[in-house]
């Protein structure tokens, strides 16, 4: 890689590093494009060179949670199920909205914002095709979106409760929500209680520090 195409990348994810723990400390609303560039260290005009505006950024930073969310999940368990991987991880992520409002609230605005939703809906896509490929042989791309879509209104529901409620319905939820979540993807409903069962016991055994900065 040339010395300042690698610069270049550096000063990019410098900026999504520095918007991410802003908007994990204070939430997306109180994060301003003013208060990026003063803790990245980068002119206005390099910063526009990279994004397009304040949601550009939140999507990159979405994208980066995403990522390593879905890495922190393989440090929980020994499993190699990827079916349970997949559920385990969105459990994790219902746990830290319930945990912590200041998640909850990030994790809403992504939800209900429609441009990061198209892009995150596209990668979940296809991750569950890649998933899901040996029970859903069948589906169309239609029949993904649509799941996927209505899954992610369900998603929403449960954050907007734990924006306004915190963690009451946590216990209550998840498990209802996994099975949901599976049984659109055909998995046989002995194999799902199985991975409810396991994944109530890495949940309330271990927990995990998301970038240093909260315990879930």
């Amino acid at each position: 890689m040339k010395i300042r195409e690698k610069k270049s990348r550096e000063v990019k994810e410098k900026i999504v590093t520095v918007a991410r723990n802003l908007v994990l400390k204070q939430g997306y609303q109180k994060t301003t494009i003013r208060q990026i560039i003063e803790a990245a260290d980068v002119s206005t005009s390099t910063l526009y060179h990279f994004f397009q505006d304040k949601e550009d950024i939140f999507l990159s930073v979405v994208f980066d949670i995403y990522i390593k969310s879905i890495q922190l999940i393989h440090t929980m368990t020994n499993e190699d199920d990827a079916v349970f991987l997949y559920a385990l991880n969105r459990v994790v992520e219902l746990k830290a909205a319930a945990k912590h409002r200041i998640l909850a609230r990030i994790f809403f605005d992504v939800y209900s914002s429609w441009r990061i939703r198209q892009r995150v809906l596209q990668a979940d896509n296809e991750r569950c095709k890649f998933i899901f490929k040996p029970f859903t042989k069948k589906y169309s791309e239609e029949d993904y979106y649509v799941r996927s879509s209505a899954l992610w209104g369900m998603r929403l529901s449960f954050i907007a409760e734990c924006v306004h409620l915190g963690a009451e319905n946590f216990e209550k939820r998840w498990p209802f929500l996994v099975e949901t979540d599976l049984q659109f993807f055909n998995v046989p409903k002995a194999a799902i209680k199985i991975k409810i069962e396991k994944i109530a016991t890495i949940i309330n055994e271990k927990s995990f520090t998301i970038f240093g900065l909260l315990t879930i």
